[in-house]
Protein backbone atom coordinates (compact mmCIF):
# COMPACT_ATOMS: atom_id res chain seq x y z
CA UNK A 1 0.00 0.00 0.00
CA UNK A 2 1.34 3.41 -0.92
CA UNK A 3 1.94 5.84 1.88
CA UNK A 4 1.53 9.56 2.22
CA UNK A 5 4.32 11.51 3.83
CA UNK A 6 4.23 15.07 5.02
CA UNK A 7 7.56 16.70 4.20
CA UNK A 8 8.98 19.65 6.05
CA UNK A 9 11.82 21.97 5.00
CA UNK A 10 12.20 24.57 7.71
CA UNK A 11 14.08 27.58 6.39
CA UNK A 12 15.35 30.56 8.31
CA UNK A 13 12.39 32.71 7.30
CA UNK A 14 8.79 31.96 8.22
CA UNK A 15 5.84 32.06 5.84
CA UNK A 16 4.45 35.19 7.49
CA UNK A 17 1.86 33.27 9.52
CA UNK A 18 1.34 34.46 13.10
CA UNK A 19 2.06 31.18 14.76
CA UNK A 20 2.17 32.79 18.17
CA UNK A 21 -1.64 32.85 18.11
CA UNK A 22 -3.44 30.40 20.32
CA UNK A 23 -6.99 29.19 20.28
CA UNK A 24 -6.89 29.57 24.05
CA UNK A 25 -6.73 33.36 23.76
CA UNK A 26 -9.63 34.91 25.63
CA UNK A 27 -11.08 38.28 24.75
CA UNK A 28 -11.67 40.42 27.83
CA UNK A 29 -14.60 42.78 28.35
CA UNK A 30 -12.21 45.72 28.33
CA UNK A 31 -11.82 45.48 24.54
CA UNK A 32 -15.50 45.22 23.66
CA UNK A 33 -15.09 47.69 20.85
CA UNK A 34 -11.53 48.60 19.93
CA UNK A 35 -12.65 50.75 17.04
CA UNK A 36 -14.31 53.27 19.37
CA UNK A 37 -11.79 53.26 22.21
CA UNK A 38 -10.75 56.79 23.12
CA UNK A 39 -6.99 56.86 23.42
CA UNK A 40 -5.65 58.59 26.47
CA UNK A 41 -2.80 61.03 25.79
CA UNK A 42 -0.35 58.80 27.66
CA UNK A 43 -1.21 55.89 25.31
CA UNK A 44 -0.23 57.74 22.14
CA UNK A 45 2.50 55.56 20.67
CA UNK A 46 5.72 57.27 19.65
CA UNK A 47 6.39 54.45 17.18
CA UNK A 48 3.19 55.07 15.27
CA UNK A 49 4.68 57.73 13.01
CA UNK A 50 7.70 55.55 12.32
CA UNK A 51 5.62 52.50 11.37
CA UNK A 52 3.17 54.55 9.33
CA UNK A 53 5.78 55.09 6.63
CA UNK A 54 7.41 52.60 4.29
CA UNK A 55 11.18 52.62 4.10
CA UNK A 56 11.05 51.78 0.39
CA UNK A 57 8.08 53.88 -0.58
CA UNK A 58 7.09 53.08 -4.18
CA UNK A 59 10.62 52.30 -5.36
CA UNK A 60 10.39 48.50 -5.68
CA UNK A 61 8.72 46.18 -8.19
CA UNK A 62 7.83 42.77 -6.76
CA UNK A 63 6.29 39.89 -8.69
CA UNK A 64 4.45 37.07 -6.94
CA UNK A 65 4.21 33.99 -9.18
CA UNK A 66 1.80 31.19 -8.30
CA UNK A 67 1.86 28.02 -10.41
CA UNK A 68 -1.72 26.98 -11.16
CA UNK A 69 -2.77 23.63 -9.57
CA UNK A 70 0.91 22.70 -9.31
CA UNK A 71 0.77 18.94 -8.63
CA UNK A 72 -1.84 18.44 -11.35
CA UNK A 73 0.16 20.49 -13.84
CA UNK A 74 3.32 18.48 -13.25
CA UNK A 75 1.34 15.36 -14.17
CA UNK A 76 -0.22 17.11 -17.18
CA UNK A 77 3.20 18.22 -18.39
CA UNK A 78 4.29 14.57 -18.38
CA UNK A 79 1.12 13.45 -20.15
CA UNK A 80 -0.48 16.12 -22.34
CA UNK A 81 -3.57 13.95 -22.87
CA UNK A 82 -4.56 14.77 -19.28
CA UNK A 83 -4.57 18.53 -19.80
CA UNK A 84 -8.22 18.80 -20.79
CA UNK A 85 -9.51 15.91 -18.69
CA UNK A 86 -10.70 16.29 -15.09
CA UNK A 87 -7.68 15.29 -13.01
CA UNK A 88 -7.28 14.88 -9.26
CA UNK A 89 -4.14 14.25 -7.21
CA UNK A 90 -4.71 11.82 -4.37
CA UNK A 91 -2.87 11.40 -1.09
CA UNK A 92 -4.36 8.49 0.82
CA UNK A 93 -8.13 9.00 0.49
CA UNK A 94 -8.01 12.78 0.00
CA UNK A 95 -7.91 14.80 -3.24
CA UNK A 96 -5.27 17.38 -2.33
CA UNK A 97 -5.57 19.33 -5.57
CA UNK A 98 -7.18 19.08 -8.98
CA UNK A 99 -7.03 20.82 -12.34
CA UNK A 100 -9.56 23.35 -13.54
CA UNK A 101 -11.63 20.95 -15.70
CA UNK A 102 -12.21 18.97 -12.49
CA UNK A 103 -13.13 22.11 -10.57
CA UNK A 104 -15.71 22.92 -13.22
CA UNK A 105 -17.32 19.57 -12.35
CA UNK A 106 -17.54 20.51 -8.67
CA UNK A 107 -14.38 18.81 -7.44
CA UNK A 108 -12.53 20.86 -4.84
CA UNK A 109 -9.31 20.62 -2.92
CA UNK A 110 -9.07 18.54 0.25
CA UNK A 111 -12.24 16.53 -0.27
CA UNK A 112 -12.50 12.76 0.07
CA UNK A 113 -11.87 10.57 -2.93
CA UNK A 114 -15.37 9.07 -2.76
CA UNK A 115 -17.01 12.49 -2.72
CA UNK A 116 -14.88 13.65 -5.65
CA UNK A 117 -15.89 10.61 -7.72
CA UNK A 118 -19.55 11.24 -6.88
CA UNK A 119 -19.27 14.75 -8.28
CA UNK A 120 -17.16 13.71 -11.27
CA UNK A 121 -17.32 9.99 -12.18
CA UNK A 122 -14.85 10.54 -15.04
CA UNK A 123 -12.22 12.03 -12.73
CA UNK A 124 -8.73 10.72 -13.49
CA UNK A 125 -7.01 10.06 -10.17
CA UNK A 126 -3.21 9.96 -9.82
CA UNK A 127 -1.33 9.24 -6.61
CA UNK A 128 0.66 12.23 -5.40
CA UNK A 129 2.10 10.68 -2.26
CA UNK A 130 5.67 10.65 -3.52
CA UNK A 131 6.65 14.32 -3.62
CA UNK A 132 10.12 13.79 -5.10
CA UNK A 133 9.26 14.81 -8.66
CA UNK A 134 7.14 17.76 -7.53
CA UNK A 135 10.00 19.01 -5.39
CA UNK A 136 12.48 18.70 -8.26
CA UNK A 137 10.26 20.68 -10.63
CA UNK A 138 9.69 23.30 -7.95
CA UNK A 139 13.41 23.91 -7.52
CA UNK A 140 13.91 24.02 -11.29
CA UNK A 141 11.24 26.72 -11.56
CA UNK A 142 12.97 28.79 -8.90
CA UNK A 143 16.33 28.41 -10.65
CA UNK A 144 14.77 29.49 -13.95
CA UNK A 145 13.33 32.64 -12.37
CA UNK A 146 16.84 33.62 -11.28
CA UNK A 147 17.48 34.42 -14.94
CA UNK A 148 15.35 37.52 -14.35
CA UNK A 149 16.69 38.46 -10.92
CA UNK A 150 18.98 36.94 -8.29
CA UNK A 151 16.45 37.98 -5.64
CA UNK A 152 14.02 35.05 -5.69
CA UNK A 153 12.27 33.68 -2.63
CA UNK A 154 10.67 30.25 -2.98
CA UNK A 155 7.57 29.79 -0.84
CA UNK A 156 6.32 26.21 -0.74
CA UNK A 157 6.36 24.21 -3.96
CA UNK A 158 4.27 26.48 -6.15
CA UNK A 159 4.99 30.10 -5.18
CA UNK A 160 7.91 32.45 -5.77
CA UNK A 161 8.51 36.12 -5.01
CA UNK A 162 10.85 37.90 -7.43
CA UNK A 163 12.30 41.37 -6.89
CA UNK A 164 12.77 42.75 -10.42
CA UNK A 165 13.44 46.35 -9.38
CA UNK A 166 16.92 46.52 -10.92
CA UNK A 167 15.78 44.99 -14.21
CA UNK A 168 12.87 47.43 -14.38
CA UNK A 169 15.13 50.43 -13.70
CA UNK A 170 17.55 49.24 -16.38
CA UNK A 171 14.79 48.90 -18.99
CA UNK A 172 13.33 52.26 -18.01
CA UNK A 173 16.69 53.98 -18.43
CA UNK A 174 17.12 52.32 -21.84
CA UNK A 175 13.77 53.69 -23.00
CA UNK A 176 14.61 57.15 -21.72
CA UNK A 177 18.03 57.08 -23.41
CA UNK A 178 16.36 56.28 -26.72
CA UNK A 179 13.85 59.09 -26.16
CA UNK A 180 10.98 56.63 -26.51
CA UNK A 181 7.57 57.65 -25.23
CA UNK A 182 7.28 55.77 -21.95
CA UNK A 183 3.75 57.04 -21.49
CA UNK A 184 2.65 54.98 -24.49
CA UNK A 185 3.52 51.70 -22.77
CA UNK A 186 0.60 49.56 -21.70
CA UNK A 187 0.12 47.16 -18.82
CA UNK A 188 0.10 43.48 -19.74
CA UNK A 189 -2.87 41.71 -18.17
CA UNK A 190 -5.29 43.25 -15.70
CA UNK A 191 -4.75 46.59 -13.98
CA UNK A 192 -6.58 47.06 -10.70
CA UNK A 193 -8.47 50.34 -10.76
CA UNK A 194 -9.59 52.42 -7.80
CA UNK A 195 -13.22 51.55 -7.06
CA UNK A 196 -14.12 55.20 -6.41
CA UNK A 197 -15.12 57.36 -9.33
CA UNK A 198 -13.14 60.33 -8.05
CA UNK A 199 -10.08 61.22 -10.06
CA UNK A 200 -6.85 61.47 -8.18
CA UNK A 201 -3.47 62.86 -9.06
CA UNK A 202 -1.02 60.42 -10.57
CA UNK A 203 2.03 59.79 -8.40
CA UNK A 204 5.04 61.70 -9.71
CA UNK A 205 7.71 59.16 -8.66
CA UNK A 206 7.42 57.22 -11.97
CA UNK A 207 5.99 54.22 -10.08
CA UNK A 208 3.25 53.77 -12.70
CA UNK A 209 5.85 53.45 -15.44
CA UNK A 210 7.84 50.97 -13.36
CA UNK A 211 4.72 48.88 -12.78
CA UNK A 212 3.97 48.82 -16.52
CA UNK A 213 7.48 47.55 -17.28
CA UNK A 214 7.15 45.13 -14.37
CA UNK A 215 3.99 43.69 -15.92
CA UNK A 216 5.85 43.12 -19.18
CA UNK A 217 8.68 41.31 -17.41
CA UNK A 218 6.18 39.21 -15.47
CA UNK A 219 4.59 38.19 -18.77
CA UNK A 220 8.03 37.13 -20.03
CA UNK A 221 8.49 35.01 -16.90
CA UNK A 222 5.15 33.30 -17.34
CA UNK A 223 5.77 32.67 -21.04
CA UNK A 224 9.12 31.15 -20.15
CA UNK A 225 7.59 28.83 -17.54
CA UNK A 226 5.17 27.57 -20.17
CA UNK A 227 7.79 27.13 -22.88
CA UNK A 228 10.32 25.40 -20.63
CA UNK A 229 8.14 23.44 -18.19
CA UNK A 230 4.64 23.51 -19.75
CA UNK A 231 3.35 25.15 -16.57
CA UNK A 232 0.83 27.98 -16.50
CA UNK A 233 0.98 30.51 -13.69
CA UNK A 234 -0.79 33.53 -12.24
CA UNK A 235 1.11 36.64 -11.21
CA UNK A 236 0.69 39.76 -9.15
CA UNK A 237 2.83 42.86 -9.73
CA UNK A 238 3.06 45.50 -7.02
CA UNK A 239 5.49 47.55 -4.95
CA UNK A 240 5.73 45.07 -2.06
CA UNK A 241 5.24 41.39 -1.22
CA UNK A 242 1.93 41.86 0.61
CA UNK A 243 0.10 43.51 -2.28
CA UNK A 244 1.69 41.35 -5.00
CA UNK A 245 0.47 38.16 -3.32
CA UNK A 246 -3.07 39.53 -3.06
CA UNK A 247 -2.94 40.66 -6.70
CA UNK A 248 -1.85 37.25 -8.02
CA UNK A 249 -5.07 35.71 -6.70
CA UNK A 250 -7.43 38.24 -8.26
CA UNK A 251 -7.53 36.72 -11.75
CA UNK A 252 -6.80 33.01 -12.14
CA UNK A 253 -5.79 30.80 -13.81
CA UNK A 254 -3.01 31.79 -16.21
CA UNK A 255 -3.52 35.55 -15.84
CA UNK A 256 -1.77 38.44 -14.11
CA UNK A 257 -2.81 41.59 -12.27
CA UNK A 258 -0.89 44.82 -11.66
CA UNK A 259 -1.65 47.14 -8.75
CA UNK A 260 -0.24 50.65 -8.73
CA UNK A 261 0.99 51.81 -5.31
CA UNK A 262 -1.62 54.56 -5.02
CA UNK A 263 -4.40 52.00 -5.62
CA UNK A 264 -3.10 49.46 -3.12
CA UNK A 265 -5.08 50.72 -0.11
CA UNK A 266 -8.31 50.68 -2.07
CA UNK A 267 -7.76 47.00 -2.88
CA UNK A 268 -6.58 46.13 0.60
CA UNK A 269 -9.45 47.80 2.46
CA UNK A 270 -12.00 45.87 0.40
CA UNK A 271 -10.78 42.56 1.82
CA UNK A 272 -11.69 40.48 4.83
CA UNK A 273 -8.98 39.84 7.40
CA UNK A 274 -8.33 36.22 6.42
CA UNK A 275 -7.26 37.30 2.94
CA UNK A 276 -4.10 38.79 4.43
CA UNK A 277 -1.06 36.52 4.65
CA UNK A 278 -0.02 36.79 8.27
CA UNK A 279 -3.41 36.89 9.94
CA UNK A 280 -4.03 33.40 11.27
CA UNK A 281 -7.22 31.80 12.50
CA UNK A 282 -6.69 32.73 16.17
CA UNK A 283 -5.90 36.38 15.37
CA UNK A 284 -8.89 36.54 13.05
CA UNK A 285 -11.13 35.06 15.75
CA UNK A 286 -9.89 37.55 18.31
CA UNK A 287 -10.46 40.53 16.01
CA UNK A 288 -13.88 39.33 14.86
CA UNK A 289 -15.00 38.96 18.47
CA UNK A 290 -14.82 42.74 18.83
CA UNK A 291 -16.47 43.46 15.49
CA UNK A 292 -13.37 43.88 13.34
CA UNK A 293 -13.92 41.82 10.19
CA UNK A 294 -12.24 43.79 7.41
CA UNK A 295 -8.81 45.26 6.83
CA UNK A 296 -10.36 48.73 6.65
CA UNK A 297 -11.78 48.35 10.17
CA UNK A 298 -8.41 47.10 11.44
CA UNK A 299 -6.71 50.19 9.97
CA UNK A 300 -8.70 52.37 12.40
CA UNK A 301 -7.02 50.80 15.45
CA UNK A 302 -4.02 52.75 16.76
CA UNK A 303 -0.75 50.92 17.31
CA UNK A 304 -0.89 51.64 21.04
CA UNK A 305 -4.16 49.72 21.38
CA UNK A 306 -2.90 46.78 19.33
CA UNK A 307 0.15 46.57 21.59
CA UNK A 308 -2.03 46.14 24.65
CA UNK A 309 -3.64 43.01 23.23
CA UNK A 310 -0.94 41.42 21.04
CA UNK A 311 2.77 40.78 21.18
CA UNK A 312 4.68 43.87 20.07
CA UNK A 313 5.89 42.20 16.85
CA UNK A 314 2.33 41.09 16.02
CA UNK A 315 0.91 44.51 16.80
CA UNK A 316 3.39 46.20 14.48
CA UNK A 317 2.68 43.72 11.71
CA UNK A 318 -1.09 44.14 11.98
CA UNK A 319 -0.73 47.91 12.06
CA UNK A 320 1.45 48.00 8.94
CA UNK A 321 -0.45 45.35 6.97
CA UNK A 322 -3.71 47.21 7.44
CA UNK A 323 -2.02 50.23 5.84
CA UNK A 324 -0.47 48.30 2.94
CA UNK A 325 3.07 48.63 4.32
CA UNK A 326 5.45 45.70 3.85
CA UNK A 327 9.17 46.41 3.85
CA UNK A 328 10.22 42.75 3.99
CA UNK A 329 13.10 42.04 1.64
CA UNK A 330 13.16 39.15 -0.80
CA UNK A 331 15.31 36.56 0.93
CA UNK A 332 16.93 34.01 -1.37
CA UNK A 333 16.93 30.35 -0.42
CA UNK A 334 19.08 29.56 2.58
CA UNK A 335 20.28 26.27 3.97
CA UNK A 336 17.35 24.62 5.74
CA UNK A 337 17.43 24.57 9.51
CA UNK A 338 15.90 21.12 9.41
CA UNK A 339 14.72 18.52 6.94
CA UNK A 340 12.03 16.11 8.02
CA UNK A 341 9.26 13.77 6.99
CA UNK A 342 6.11 12.60 8.78
CA UNK A 343 3.53 9.87 8.28
CA UNK A 344 0.16 9.63 10.01
CA UNK A 345 -1.98 6.51 10.19
CA UNK A 346 -4.88 5.06 12.14
CA UNK A 347 -2.89 2.67 14.30
CA UNK A 348 0.54 1.16 14.84
CA UNK A 349 0.68 -1.29 17.71
CA UNK A 350 3.87 -3.37 17.39
CA UNK A 351 7.62 -2.92 17.07
CA UNK A 352 7.58 -4.82 13.77
CA UNK A 353 5.08 -2.35 12.30
CA UNK A 354 6.93 0.59 13.85
CA UNK A 355 10.22 -0.57 12.36
CA UNK A 356 8.64 -0.84 8.90
CA UNK A 357 7.08 2.63 9.04
CA UNK A 358 10.21 4.29 10.42
CA UNK A 359 12.36 2.55 7.79
CA UNK A 360 10.10 3.86 5.01
CA UNK A 361 10.41 7.39 6.37
CA UNK A 362 14.19 7.16 6.52
CA UNK A 363 14.38 5.96 2.90
CA UNK A 364 12.34 8.98 1.83
CA UNK A 365 14.28 11.62 3.77
CA UNK A 366 17.91 10.52 3.26
CA UNK A 367 18.03 11.44 -0.48
CA UNK A 368 17.12 14.99 0.51
CA UNK A 369 20.31 15.47 2.53
CA UNK A 370 22.08 17.29 -0.30
CA UNK A 371 23.18 20.80 -1.30
CA UNK A 372 24.96 21.70 1.92
CA UNK A 373 22.83 19.45 4.14
CA UNK A 374 24.96 16.30 3.83
CA UNK A 375 26.23 16.42 7.41
CA UNK A 376 23.38 16.74 9.93
CA UNK A 377 24.60 16.54 13.51
CA UNK A 378 21.25 15.81 15.17
CA UNK A 379 18.32 13.53 14.39
CA UNK A 380 14.93 13.62 16.12
CA UNK A 381 12.07 11.14 16.38
CA UNK A 382 8.54 12.46 16.91
CA UNK A 383 5.45 10.41 17.74
CA UNK A 384 1.79 11.00 18.53
CA UNK A 385 0.08 8.45 20.73
CA UNK A 386 -3.44 7.32 19.89
CA UNK A 387 -5.24 9.10 22.68
CA UNK A 388 -8.70 10.48 22.00
CA UNK A 389 -8.17 13.22 24.57
CA UNK A 390 -4.90 14.56 23.22
CA UNK A 391 -2.87 14.90 20.04
CA UNK A 392 0.27 15.96 21.85
CA UNK A 393 3.55 15.37 20.07
CA UNK A 394 6.38 13.72 21.95
CA UNK A 395 9.94 13.63 20.71
CA UNK A 396 13.49 12.63 21.54
CA UNK A 397 16.67 13.57 19.74
CA UNK A 398 20.31 12.55 19.75
CA UNK A 399 23.52 13.00 17.79
CA UNK A 400 23.81 11.32 14.41
CA UNK A 401 26.13 8.30 14.84
CA UNK A 402 29.64 8.84 13.42
CA UNK A 403 29.34 5.61 11.43
CA UNK A 404 26.64 7.34 9.35
CA UNK A 405 29.27 9.61 7.75
CA UNK A 406 31.83 6.89 7.09
CA UNK A 407 29.75 5.01 4.50
CA UNK A 408 28.09 6.01 1.24
CA UNK A 409 26.03 2.84 1.03
CA UNK A 410 22.38 3.91 1.26
CA UNK A 411 21.22 0.66 2.88
CA UNK A 412 23.88 0.87 5.58
CA UNK A 413 23.07 4.53 6.26
CA UNK A 414 19.38 3.66 6.51
CA UNK A 415 20.08 0.86 8.99
CA UNK A 416 22.28 3.10 11.12
CA UNK A 417 19.54 5.71 11.46
CA UNK A 418 16.88 3.00 11.92
CA UNK A 419 18.75 1.55 14.91
CA UNK A 420 19.06 5.04 16.34
CA UNK A 421 15.35 5.76 15.89
CA UNK A 422 14.32 2.49 17.53
CA UNK A 423 16.48 3.31 20.54
CA UNK A 424 14.80 6.72 20.81
CA UNK A 425 11.37 5.10 20.45
CA UNK A 426 12.12 2.83 23.43
CA UNK A 427 12.99 5.92 25.44
CA UNK A 428 9.68 7.62 24.61
CA UNK A 429 7.38 4.64 25.20
CA UNK A 430 7.59 1.33 27.04
CA UNK A 431 7.62 -1.09 24.12
CA UNK A 432 7.19 -4.02 26.49
CA UNK A 433 3.65 -2.84 27.22
CA UNK A 434 0.77 -2.47 24.72
CA UNK A 435 0.93 0.79 22.77
CA UNK A 436 -0.88 2.46 19.89
CA UNK A 437 0.65 5.23 17.81
CA UNK A 438 -0.81 7.41 15.05
CA UNK A 439 2.20 9.38 13.76
CA UNK A 440 5.93 9.03 13.23
CA UNK A 441 8.22 11.89 12.26
CA UNK A 442 11.96 11.98 11.57
CA UNK A 443 13.85 15.26 11.41
CA UNK A 444 17.53 16.00 10.72
CA UNK A 445 18.88 19.28 12.10
CA UNK A 446 22.05 21.16 12.95
CA UNK A 447 23.70 20.95 9.54
CA UNK A 448 27.45 21.47 9.29
CA UNK A 449 29.87 21.80 6.40
CA UNK A 450 31.76 18.64 7.34
CA UNK A 451 31.25 15.57 9.50
CA UNK A 452 32.17 15.67 13.19
CA UNK A 453 35.82 15.13 14.09
CA UNK A 454 35.21 11.66 15.52
CA UNK A 455 34.16 10.35 12.11
CA UNK A 456 37.26 11.55 10.23
CA UNK A 457 40.03 9.17 9.13
CA UNK A 458 43.55 9.53 10.48
CA UNK A 459 44.86 10.78 7.15
CA UNK A 460 42.43 13.72 7.25
CA UNK A 461 44.52 15.29 10.00
CA UNK A 462 47.50 15.52 7.66
CA UNK A 463 45.83 17.90 5.21
CA UNK A 464 47.19 21.39 5.22
CA UNK A 465 45.08 24.09 6.77
CA UNK A 466 43.92 26.77 4.35
CA UNK A 467 44.19 29.32 7.12
CA UNK A 468 47.99 29.05 7.27
CA UNK A 469 50.39 30.22 4.63
CA UNK A 470 52.52 27.12 4.20
CA UNK A 471 55.68 27.17 2.13
CA UNK A 472 55.28 24.31 -0.30
CA UNK A 473 58.11 21.88 0.23
CA UNK A 474 59.36 19.73 -2.61
CA UNK A 475 58.35 16.18 -1.85
CA UNK A 476 61.65 14.83 -3.13
CA UNK A 477 63.66 16.97 -0.73
CA UNK A 478 61.68 15.75 2.28
CA UNK A 479 61.49 11.99 1.79
CA UNK A 480 61.43 9.10 -0.59
CA UNK A 481 59.71 5.76 -0.60
CA UNK A 482 62.90 4.26 0.83
CA UNK A 483 62.85 6.34 4.00
CA UNK A 484 59.10 5.92 4.35
CA UNK A 485 59.06 2.13 4.30
CA UNK A 486 62.60 1.41 5.60
CA UNK A 487 62.76 -0.28 8.95
CA UNK A 488 66.12 0.64 10.46
CA UNK A 489 66.37 -2.72 12.20
CA UNK A 490 66.16 -4.53 8.82
CA UNK A 491 68.54 -2.95 6.32
CA UNK A 492 67.72 -3.32 2.66
CA UNK A 493 69.35 -6.16 0.79
CA UNK A 494 71.09 -5.74 -2.50
CA UNK A 495 68.31 -7.66 -4.21
CA UNK A 496 65.85 -5.11 -2.97
CA UNK A 497 68.03 -2.37 -4.27
CA UNK A 498 68.36 -4.04 -7.65
CA UNK A 499 64.61 -4.51 -7.80
CA UNK A 500 64.08 -0.84 -7.16
CA UNK A 501 66.57 0.11 -9.82
CA UNK A 502 64.61 -1.82 -12.44
CA UNK A 503 61.55 0.31 -11.84
CA UNK A 504 60.86 3.99 -11.53
CA UNK A 505 63.06 5.65 -8.96
CA UNK A 506 61.57 5.92 -5.50
CA UNK A 507 61.81 9.66 -5.72
CA UNK A 508 59.73 9.62 -8.90
CA UNK A 509 57.07 7.40 -7.31
CA UNK A 510 56.51 9.43 -4.17
CA UNK A 511 54.79 12.48 -5.68
CA UNK A 512 52.28 10.18 -7.39
CA UNK A 513 51.44 8.22 -4.23
CA UNK A 514 51.08 10.93 -1.60
CA UNK A 515 47.72 12.70 -2.04
CA UNK A 516 47.65 16.40 -2.78
CA UNK A 517 47.28 18.67 0.22
CA UNK A 518 49.21 16.45 2.68
CA UNK A 519 51.48 18.41 5.00
CA UNK A 520 54.78 16.58 4.46
CA UNK A 521 56.43 18.24 7.44
CA UNK A 522 53.84 16.69 9.73
CA UNK A 523 54.02 13.37 7.88
CA UNK A 524 57.80 13.17 8.22
CA UNK A 525 57.52 13.37 12.02
CA UNK A 526 55.14 10.40 12.34
CA UNK A 527 56.38 7.05 13.71
CA UNK A 528 57.88 4.82 11.04
CA UNK A 529 55.21 2.14 11.33
CA UNK A 530 52.45 4.72 11.02
CA UNK A 531 54.07 6.03 7.85
CA UNK A 532 54.05 2.50 6.45
CA UNK A 533 50.38 2.04 7.12
CA UNK A 534 49.41 5.37 5.61
CA UNK A 535 51.63 4.79 2.59
CA UNK A 536 50.02 1.38 2.14
CA UNK A 537 46.55 2.99 2.24
CA UNK A 538 47.53 5.57 -0.37
CA UNK A 539 49.15 2.90 -2.54
CA UNK A 540 45.94 0.89 -2.68
CA UNK A 541 44.15 3.89 -4.13
CA UNK A 542 46.56 3.93 -7.04
CA UNK A 543 46.99 0.42 -8.40
CA UNK A 544 49.78 1.47 -10.76
CA UNK A 545 52.04 2.19 -7.78
CA UNK A 546 53.33 -0.65 -5.59
CA UNK A 547 52.26 -0.11 -2.01
CA UNK A 548 54.35 -1.04 0.97
CA UNK A 549 53.48 -4.37 2.48
CA UNK A 550 50.68 -4.05 4.98
CA UNK A 551 51.97 -4.64 8.50
CA UNK A 552 50.48 -7.38 10.57
CA UNK A 553 47.68 -6.13 12.78
CA UNK A 554 49.27 -7.58 15.88
CA UNK A 555 52.67 -6.00 15.25
CA UNK A 556 53.67 -3.83 18.13
CA UNK A 557 53.87 -0.18 17.11
CA UNK A 558 51.17 -0.21 14.40
CA UNK A 559 48.27 2.25 14.44
CA UNK A 560 45.82 -0.52 15.20
CA UNK A 561 47.99 -1.63 18.11
CA UNK A 562 47.10 1.57 19.94
CA UNK A 563 43.39 0.67 19.73
CA UNK A 564 43.82 -2.88 21.03
CA UNK A 565 42.63 -3.97 24.44
CA UNK A 566 45.26 -4.30 27.10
Amino acid sequence: MEQQFKYTDIIGTDDMELNADSDDDEVSDSIADWATIKIQPELVDEEEKQFSRSTYGHSRVIVHLDIDCFYAQVEMAKNESLRYKPLGIRQKNIIVTCNYPAREQGVGKLITLSKALEKCPKLVVISGEDLTEYREVSFKVTEYLKNFSPKVHRLGFDENYVDITEKVEFKLSQLQDRDENVQSLEVVGYLHQNSSNTKKEICDCNCHQRMIIGSQIAAEMRDGLWNVFHLTSSAGIAHNMLISKIASGLHKPNLQTTVNPDDALDLLHSLELRKIAGIGSATNKKLRSVGITTVKELARIPLAVLKTHFLISQARMLFQCSRGIDDNDIITAAKPKSIGVEDSFSRCCSMIASKKRISDLIKHVLPRLTDGCEFPQTVKLTIIKHDSSSYKRESKQCSVPCTFYSTKDSDKRCNIILDTMLRLLRKIIDTQKPFRLRLFGITFTNFKDKPPVASLSISSYLHQSNSKNYNMVNKKSLMTIDNIVRDDSHPQTSSNCNHNNNNKSNEELLPDVVPDGIDLEVFSQLPQQMKKELFNEWGKRNRDIPAAASPKRNDEGTILHYFGRS
